[in-house]
C-alpha cells in the first residue's frame, strides 16, 4: 500500500508546513470535477498523514519537559531528533515595508465582527503587502506582526480576512494567495473551507490583481478603506479595471490598424496615396469611419485640419477643400480617360511622329473636361446652398434679412435679364427656373403650401382659385406651342411664378401673428 507521504511526494521528515504544501501543489492537478477518485485519494493521503504527524506530536510531548502555558501553542517539534524546541517568530526583512502598527490586544481571542479598530488596520496593511509585495517579503511581513503569534487569535484573523477576500474581491496575486493559504491553513480538511470555493477565489483575486496592475501599468496598487477603516474593493472595480483595459487594447488595435490602412490620417502627407485615396469613393468612407471609431479620442489622435478634409471629401453636397479636391480629382482622372479614348483613335492616322502633340491634347482635354465639371458641380452646390438658406427661418433685422428677401427678386431680374439686352431669351430661362423652385422652397419651408395649392383644403374659394390657375396653364402651353416666341413666354411664366411665390411668402412673413 502507498504511504500517504509518497503519494504527496514527501520524505519521511516532512513537517506540517511541507504537507500543506505538497497538498496545495497537488490540488492544482487533481480537480474533483474532473477525477473524482483521485482528489477522494488526495484527501484521504493529507488526512492521514496530518494525521500520522500529530499523532507523532502527542508522543513526543508525553516525554518531553513541561513547557510554559504561554508558549505551549508555539512548540513545534524538531526534524529527526525527536526533541522538541519552541518555534520563536522569524524577524521580518531589513529591506521590508512595515505596516502601521497593530494594537497589542489582537493577540487575544478576536470573535468575529467584534475586534474593534485594530484588526481593519491590519487587514487593510495585509491585503496592501499582498497586492504590492513579493511572495518572500510577504511571507516576511506574516511571519513579523506579533498578533499572528496566537494560535487562537490567528485563527479568528484568518476567518475575517478570508471573509474579506470573499466579499471585497481585492487584488491578490496567486502567489500571495498561497502564502495567506499557508499562512492560516486555510487548506487544512478541519479549516471548514471548501477546496472548490478556495479555488474559485483563487482565480477572482489573481483576475482582480492583473486587471489592477495592467490599468496602473505596474504602479503600486492602492486599497482603499472606508469611513470605518475597513478595507474595500469589490468586484465593480475590477470589472471598470477589465473594461479599461479592453477599451485601451482596442483603441491600440485600431491605431495600429489606421497606421497600416489610413497613412493619410496618421504619417507624413503623400501626394500619390492622397491621390489614390480621393480618387475612390469608398476609400474616403472608410476614412471617415475610421475617425468616427475613435469616438471623441479622435481629436487628440488626428490632425484637425486633416479630419476636416477627409470628411469634406465624403460629402460632396457641401462645398469645402474636401469637396473640391475630390470633385477635381475624380473629373480630371475621367476627363483623362475619354482623352485618351478619343484621341487613341487618331493615333493610327497620326503615327508615332506626333506622339508629343497627342500627348498635348489629351492632358489639355482631359484639363478641360475636369475644369467643365468641377464648375458645373460647384454651381449645384452653390445652388443648394442658396435654397436650404432661402428655406430657413426669416433673420433677425438687419444686412442678412433684406439680403434673405431680396434674392428671389434679383434672381428674377437676372433671369430677364437677356430679354431686356435682345439677347436669347434661352439664356435665362435656368435662372428663372430655378428662382420659381427656390420661392416655393422658402415659402412651403417657413408657412406651408398655399390653401389654394393644398389638395387637402376642399373650400369654395381654394377650388376656384385652382380651376382657374389650371385653365391658365393650359391656355398659356397652347399659346407656346403656337407662338414664335415660345421661350418668352415661358420666360415671363416662370417670372410671374417666382413673383407670386415670393410675395406670397412676404405677405405671411410681416403679418404680425394673432394673440
Amino acid at each position: 500500500m502507498t504511504s500517504p507521504l509518497t503519494l504527496l511526494g514527501l520524505d519521511a521528515d516532512a513537517d506540517e508546513r511541507a504537507i500543506k504544501r505538497a497538498y496545495a501543489a497537488k490540488l492544482k492537478t487533481v480537480r474533483p470535477d474532473e477525477d473524482a477518485e483521485g482528489f477522494q485519494r488526495l484527501n484521504e493521503a493529507y488526512r492521514a498523514a496530518l494525521q500520522w504527524l500529530r499523532s507523532q506530536r502527542t508522543h513526543e510531548d508525553e516525554h518531553a519537559a513541561p513547557a510554559d502555558d504561554t508558549a505551549s501553542a508555539d512548540v513545534a517539534a524538531g526534524p529527526g531528533d525527536g526533541t522538541v524546541r519552541p518555534a520563536p517568530p522569524v524577524a521580518a526583512h531589513a529591506d521590508t515595508a512595515s505596516p502601521p502598527a497593530i494594537d497589542a490586544d489582537l493577540g487575544s481571542v478576536l470573535a468575529p465582527h467584534d475586534v474593534g479598530e485594530p484588526l481593519p488596520r491590519f487587514l487593510h496593511a495585509c491585503l496592501g503587502v499582498a497586492a504590492n509585495a513579493s511572495r518572500a517579503d510577504f511571507e516576511a511581513w506574516l511571519q513579523a506582526q506579533p498578533a499572528l503569534w496566537s494560535l487562537s487569535a490567528k485563527a479568528a484573523i484568518g476567518h475575517e480576512l478570508v471573509h474579506l477576500l470573499q466579499a471585497e474581491s481585492p487584488p491578490v496575486p496567486d502567489r500571495n494567495f498561497e502564502a495567506i493559504v499557508d499562512c492560516f491553513g486555510i487548506d487544512d480538511l478541519h479549516s471548514g473551507y471548501d477546496a472548490l470555493l478556495v479555488g474559485r477565489l483563487r482565480q477572482t483575486l489573481h483576475a482582480a490583481w492583473v486587471a489592477a496592475h495592467a490599468l496602473g501599468q505596474g504602479a503600486p496598487i492602492p486599497i482603499p478603506v472606508d469611513g470605518n477603516g475597513w478595507p474595500v474593493y469589490g468586484a465593480q472595480r475590477t470589472e471598470e479595471a477589465e473594461a479599461e483595459i479592453a477599451r485601451r487594447r482596442r483603441e491600440e488595435t485600431l491605431r495600429e490598424l489606421t497606421d497600416l490602412l489610413h497613412p493619410e490620417l496618421a504619417g507624413t502627407r503623400s501626394w500619390p496615396k492622397l491621390l489614390s485615396s480621393l480618387l475612390v469613393p469608398g476609400r474616403t468612407k472608410e476614412i471617415v469611419a475610421t475617425i468616427e471609431a475613435f469616438g471623441a479620442s479622435a481629436e487628440a489622435r488626428f490632425d484637425a485640419r486633416r479630419m476636416r478634409f477627409w470628411r469634406g471629401a465624403n460629402d460632396l453636397r457641401r462645398l469645402s477643400r474636401g469637396s473640391a479636391a475630390a470633385v477635381f480629382t475624380r473629373s480630371l482622372a475621367a476627363g483623362l480617360a475619354c482623352a485618351v479614348v478619343l484621341l487613341s483613335i487618331i493615333f493610327s492616322s497620326w503615327g508615332f511622329s506626333r506622339l508629343g502633340e497627342m500627348i498635348f491634347g489629351i492632358f489639355v482635354l482631359g484639363l478641360a473636361i475636369a475644369l467643365i465639371t468641377t464648375s458645373c458641380w460647384l454651381m449645384l452646390v452653390l445652388a443648394r446652398a442658396l435654397v436650404e438658406w432661402q428655406a430657413q427661418p426669416d433673420p433677425p433685422p438687419g444686412p442678412a434679412r433684406y439680403a434673405h428677401r431680396i434674392a428671389i427678386p434679383l434672381l428674377v431680374a437676372l433671369g430677364l435679364a437677356p430679354l431686356a439686352t435682345a439677347a436669347s431669351a434661352g439664356f435665362g430661362l435656368p435662372v428663372l427656373a430655378f428662382a420659381a423652385i427656390t420661392a416655393w422652397r422658402g415659402l412651403s419651408a417657413r408657412h406651408g403650401v398655399p390653401r389654394f395649392l393644398d389638395d387637402r383644403d376642399t373650400g369654395a374659394r381654394p377650388v376656384l382659385i385652382r380651376v382657374a390657375l389650371g385653365i391658365g396653364l393650359v391656355a398659356l402651353c397652347g399659346e407656346i406651342a403656337t407662338s414664335d416666341h415660345a421661350i418668352v413666354l415661358i420666360d415671363l411664366a416662370l417670372a410671374a411664378t417666382a413673383t407670386a411665390f415670393w410675395a406670397i411668402d412676404l405677405v405671411r412673413t410681416r403679418r404680425p401673428s394673432p394673440r
